[in-house]
Order: structure tokens, then sequence, then C-alpha cells
């Protein structure tokens, strides 16, 4: 019935029907020149569910985050060894130094920063001031402060500090199931501010291509994982390849066509309505401001095919 009566409104209102037509492609060609790597959605805040951002999730996570001021899934990068791992914390710590407060590096955690460093030479100066405190003087001293000789100068501080004495619940951070320790940079960017690049695409680009520089100068092609490096990825990916995607999926339907109906007019006939399709398509995203993101991109090679 509907096929039946498209069929009858075009034989009855061919005119009326081939001037919108034209209307509509000479407007969406008009929005032609706003075309831009701008037409690709970057704000990833945008692709969560509202609902999800309110009351599920979403909200949920970020209130988490505001309790205890960290990003529960940070940012890991693998090295293949404990002292790979130094150096890298060593080079990220002093990028987010120069960069300053506009650093996109709120922090940089190894295992070795909860293990103190120069311990033997500290350990030595505490000796020489516990040799320096005769009995004489500290029983010449206040009550609390014979508790701070105590405290800071008794036998269990002149011991040096070993990965074994580390807080289980700091060591579980930092082993993998193999068992080594200490392989793992932890990196967070900022909850809030100019600077957090959790919801912009482009500043996550620029900030997970910053850390693969730094891991590549100590070990080339350590593996950067988490979940803002995926989402780095798939912006760039989409901004990358997507142009080249839709155009081999263009390309693919009319080498279809072709090989299909092998006559030039019905070829031509259906070239012209795929093409005048796309158009229209195009000036709806463009005239409208529209956005296209890693969830919806594939609309448009589907839209080929099916046109």
């Amino acid at each position: 019935i509907i096929s039946g009566f498209i069929a009858y409104a075009v034989e009855r209102w061919t005119k009326p029907i081939c001037l919108i037509a034209l209307a509509l492609t000479v407007l969406s060609l008009l929005t032609f020149p706003k075309f831009s790597r701008n037409i690709i959605e970057t704000d990833l805040s945008r692709l969560r569910s509202k609902e999800s951002m309110e009351k599920g999730a979403g909200y949920y996570d970020r209130y988490v985050r505001e309790i205890f001021q960290h990003y529960l899934t940070p940012i890991v990068i693998l090295a293949h060894s404990r002292d790979e791992a130094v150096k890298i914390s060593v080079l990220l710590k002093a990028k987010k130094e120069k960069e300053g407060k506009d650093s996109p590096i709120a922090s940089v955690q190894v295992f070795d920063d909860f293990v103190p460093k120069q311990q033997e030479k500290k350990i030595h100066i505490l000796r020489d001031l516990k040799r320096t405190l005769t009995p004489q003087i500290v029983s010449s001293l206040e009550e609390e402060e014979k508790s701070w000789v105590t405290d800071f100068l008794g036998d269990r501080v002149l011991k040096p500090i070993t990965d074994k004495d580390i807080p289980p619940l700091v060591v579980s951070k930092f082993v993998e199931k193999d068992g080594s320790l200490g392989k793992m940079v932890y990196v967070e960017p900022p909850l809030s501010g100019a600077n957090a690049v959790a919801w912009n695409g482009r500043a996550l680009i620029d900030f997970v291509d910053g850390l693969r520089q730094v891991s590549d100068s100590v070990a080339p092609g350590l593996a950067v994982a988490g979940q803002i490096p995926i989402s780095a990825d798939l912006v760039k990916s989409i901004s990358n390849d997507g142009p080249r995607a839709t155009v081999f999926a263009f390309v693919a339907v009319i080498l279809l066509v072709i090989v299909q109906f092998r006559h030039g007019t019905t070829i031509a006939r259906t070239l012209f309505a795929l093409l005048l399709g796309v158009v229209w398509l195009f000036g709806i995203i463009l005239g409208f401001d529209l956005k296209i993101n890693f969830l919806n991109f594939i609309a448009l090679p589907i839209t080929f095919g099916s046109g």
C-alpha cells in the first residue's frame, strides 16, 4: 500500500516533488563549507546516559571521586621493569613541574614512592643524634619531648625499611598476576578545573599522546592502559579513519551497483538517487550542527548500503 501510494504521488505531483528535491539539494550544498573535523563529537560527556549521570552509575562514580579526590580507574603505564617504572615516573613528574598549574597531570605514583630514599644516610644521621642525646640530656627533657626521642630515635626507626615493611594495601596496588612488584606507573589527570581532560576528546588525545611520548623515550612500545586512553584512541580513530571508511563504503556501493545492474541508465539513476540521499543527509548534519561520534558513526556506511 505504501509503495503504491508513493508511486501514485510521484506520477501525480512529479513537478512539485522535483522542485522540492532541487530546493533541498541546494540548501544542503550550501551547508558543505561548514564541513571540517569539528563535525566529530569531542565532548564525551554528551555520550553518557542522562539517567546515568543524574541517578545511575555516572552519578555515583562522580560522587565517589569527589569523596576520595582520586580517579577510581587511573591510567597505568606498564613498564618492563621496576627501574623503567621509576625512570618514567621521574620524567612525568618533571613534565608536571614544568607545565605548572596548567598541567593535565595531577599525580604520578610508583611503588618506590613508598620506600624512603637514601635510608642509610638518614639512619647514620639519626644515630649521630642518638649518641649526642645522652641519658642526662634526655632525663632533663619534658615528657612530650622524651616521647619524641623514643618515637624518632628508637631501635625500630633505625632499621632500613624494605618492600616487606610496606602495608599490604599499598603493595597489592602494585603487584601483578605473575607476582612482580613495582613495574606499574599510575597517572591521574585533574578531577575538575580548566585542565581537566576527562570529557574533552581533543585534550584527551594530547594528554595520552604526551604520556606515550614519555614512556616511549624510556622503552618504546610500552602499553598505556585505562579508560582514558581507550576513549582517546576511539576519538582519534574516528577522526582519522572515519572519513576513509566513509569513502570506502561509498565506493564499494558504487561498484556493487555497477556489477549488479550492468546497465548504464539504471546505474546512473540508482547512483543519482543514492547521491541525492547522501547530500541531504550531510545537509541535515551540517545544517543542524549535529555531531558524529564513535557510537553513531556506523550510520553513515549503513545508510549508503541501505540507500
